[in-house]
């Protein structure tokens, strides 16, 4: 966990653990996870999912962006679907 100061307020970031990347079914987020958001690279919502594991075996190769939100906060990690 580290700190970014914005102006006033301090913004907490929680570390998180993407697995595996490349993937071929499923992605796994090892950290606080409140919602899990996969994006194509048009930014189309292509699958979602409230647990630490969302199942990509339905979509096709090539690069993803997944959301992961957490405390209010979301950051956004570069997945590749393998098959």
């Amino acid at each position: 966990v580290f700190n970014v100061k914005a102006g006033v307020e301090s913004i907490e970031v929680n570390r998180v653990n993407v697995y595996p990347n490349p993937t071929t079914a499923y992605i796994n987020v090892e950290g606080e996870v409140e919602q899990l958001v996969l994006f194509d690279m048009n930014g189309r919502r292509v699958a979602e999912s409230q647990e630490a594991t969302i199942d990509v075996t339905a979509l096709a190769t090539g690069n993803y962006l997944l959301n992961i939100y957490a405390n209010g906060s979301v950051r956004t990690v570069k997945v590749l679907i393998a098959r």
